[in-house]
């Protein structure tokens, strides 16, 4: 693998408007706090989920069965099933782990919300890296309810090229840090994980953004954090 899993934010990175404020409200209360609050899954990293575990073609026969014939719920049960199901890439996976013990890891609470889709999933009071991990496989799961399926298809969106961002932020005060608890060198940096130690400028940025999209008009898109 040419990418590696974990990013620092050492830069601009697109980010959509309805974002910004997440990043705004987290930069505040990080104001202060020399340790880490909380860092998010970015849309790179659930691509490279997809695209590890060979996701997109499954997905693509389910719905391909769907319109068919076939029961809707159970073709969005199968393809939620089979994100539960499927391996995580290695490096996404310790990024991820990695990102958690950075705000104290096991023992330590935290909320973990999926941003992609009408349907947010929120999971709180998780304290282990193992809920963490399969909580961030509901969120990807969470676009491809049968409800939500259907509003795609009715509205004309594709339902291979949708993404998802999760967010992970610290509920109390952190534990001791494991001796295993780093922060990835720039060396290690792809676009997987963001984190809060430079989320202020992420939020500057991003509100500049939303600013100037709103002044230029509706050309400009982005989706997510990439």
């Amino acid at each position: 693998m040419k990418r590696s899993s974990a990013t620092w934010l050492n830069q601009p990175v697109p980010v959509a408007p309805r974002l910004s404020r997440t990043a705004e409200s987290i930069a505040m209360r990080a104001l202060g706090d020399p340790v880490p609050t909380g860092f998010a899954v970015t849309t790179a990293g659930y691509r490279e989920f997809v695209r590890s575990a060979r996701l997109r073609p499954y997905i693509a026969g389910e719905l391909r069965r769907w319109r068919a014939g076939r029961d809707l719920v159970a073709v969005g049960a199968a393809i939620r099933t089979a994100i539960a199901e499927a391996e995580w890439p290695i490096p996404l996976a310790e990024a991820i782990a990695a990102g958690y013990a950075r705000l104290g890891g096991d023992g330590t609470g935290v909320t973990v919300r999926g941003l992609g889709g009408a349907h947010h999933e929120v999971f709180r009071d998780l304290t282990t890296t193992y809920d963490v991990l399969a909580a961030c496989k509901r969120c990807f799961a969470a676009p491809f309810t049968d409800q939500e399926i259907s509003d795609r298809e009715d509205r004309g969106v594709s339902q291979l090229d949708l993404v998802v961002s999760i967010g992970i932020e610290r509920q109390s005060p952190p534990a001791a840090a494991p001796a295993t608890a780093f922060a990835p060198s720039m060396g290690d940096c792809a676009g997987y994980v963001v984190d809060t130690a430079e989320i202020r400028r992420l939020a500057v940025w991003a509100i500049a953004v939303e600013r100037n999209q709103s002044r230029r008009g509706p050309e400009l898109t982005t989706e997510g954090v990439r």
